[in-house]
């Protein structure tokens, strides 16, 4: 038994990414890999807030909104950091309540939160503003170039929304969330 765990304790050590293989991916642009690598050693490196915000804008970056909330809960020392914590947690939060109007019902009309540079904050704040084209399945909101078609996907046991962009036209990128 001894052996087995002492084993798996070295492959764990061996196939895990450092700090450093970590910062020279982000500078490459490889942000999720960066932040799958990264979320993993996040908790041994809680005082190291350049490190926390590498890893929790390279999630931003690479859409996995879901790994937001553990940096944002540690990056608290200084205001700056604050500021990230507050911006990555107000995601994460419109995330979760446009997911809950679209799949549960439920009314988030009355919820402000703060205004946010990112796709789904723009789409977030439309729905709640009801500043949206209806169709049979989609919610279709414009601003300035860029337009936006909000759907739920229901083809597996949890259902998922779908946010498409485009500009001027043409489909830039598809955003999927749980």
């Amino acid at each position: 038994m001894k052996k087995i765990l002492l084993f798996a304790f070295f492959l764990s050590y061996v196939f895990s990414a450092t700090k450093s293989e970590i910062f020279n991916d982000y500078k490459n642009e490889k942000y999720l890999q960066v932040c799958k690598n990264g979320i993993e050693i996040i908790k041994q490196e809680k005082e190291d807030e350049v490190f926390i915000n590498t890893v929790a804008y390279s999630c931003l970056k690479s859409d996995m909104i879901d790994m937001l909330a553990l940096p944002a809960v540690l990056l608290k020392k200084t205001p700056s950091s604050r500021l990230n914590a507050s911006y990555y947690s107000t995601i994460l939060f419109q995330k979760k309540l446009l997911y809950q109007a679209l799949v549960d019902g439920m009314d988030i009309s009355l919820v402000r939160t703060p205004k946010t540079d990112y796709v789904l904050s723009r789409v977030f704040d439309a729905f709640v503003e009801n500043k949206y084209e209806k169709t049979d399945k989609s919610f279709i909101f414009s601003s300035d170039n860029n337009r936006y078609e909000l759907r739920v996907i229901d083809s597996s046991a949890i259902a998922k929304i779908e946010i498409k962009e485009y500009k001027d036209g043409v489909h830039i990128k598809t955003y999927i969330y749980y």
